[in-house]
């Protein structure tokens, strides 16, 4: 899926969805819930958090 893509899909331009790709933007959490949702993945991966680190976590 390409930067545009995913904008479209998420209701987002593609300007917006690169200032949030290079850290200029913080996303709401309801919008990255819509972005995992549209690549299938989920949330945690998008921050690239691994099932290993997560189960060593302390929350």
């Amino acid at each position: 899926m390409t930067q545009q893509q995913l904008a479209r899909q998420i209701n987002l331009s593609a300007s917006q969805l690169s200032n949030i790709e290079r850290g200029i933007k913080e996303p709401k959490p309801e919008l990255l819930e819509k972005m995992a949702a549209a690549l299938n993945i989920p949330r945690e991966e998008l921050f690239g958090v691994s099932n290993s680190v997560k189960s060593h976590s302390m929350f």
